[in-house]
């Protein structure tokens, strides 16, 4: 899900903030999110976190608990710790949504579609960072690479 990180990291930059505030950590599934979420929230380092990643239907229900407890445990971790977490993990019927809806389409450029709950922004657009405090970013990924990857969680 490389287009969703570019799109976050290009409106965290646009909204001025610098690189030097930015941490990227990456999790093996979004399942995963809200744990390693909480433990960054609650180390106090970060003004806010923004979580990345996909979830995409399956032929059985561990799409509904995968990505219900993604947005359940990210909602709690903010509720919490007092730490605000932007919810940017997508979910789809195919893969080829989520690449169009990571950016994988001009129109979209890791921006939600149009008439999503953030009205075509990207996660990172939740709001400005007080005082140059520091803002992660936290993704899924489905395996391990050198390369930078948001990832996906494809349940069987």
């Amino acid at each position: 899900m490389e287009p969703l990180l570019r799109g976050a990291l290009d409106a965290l930059k646009r909204h001025g903030v610098s690189e030097k505030q930015i941490e990227i950590v990456r999790v093996p599934g979004a399942f995963d999110i809200p744990i390693v979420a909480r433990k960054l929230a609650l180390s106090r380092r970060y003004e806010a976190l923004i979580a990345l990643g996909a979830v995409i239907r399956g032929q059985t229900p561990h799409f509904d608990y995968v990505a219900g407890e993604c947005a359940g445990g990210i909602a709690r971790i903010a509720l919490e710790t007092g730490v605000p977490v932007a919810f940017g993990v997508l979910t789809t019927d195919t893969v080829e949504q989520a690449v169009d809806r990571a950016g994988g389409k001009a129109e979209t450029r890791g921006r939600c579609r149009p008439g999503c709950h953030r009205n075509g922004q990207s996660p990172a657009s939740a709001g400005p960072l007080k005082g140059g405090g520091k803002r992660t970013t936290v993704g899924s990924r489905k395996t391990q690479s050198r390369q930078a990857s948001s990832g996906q969680d494809r349940p069987g």
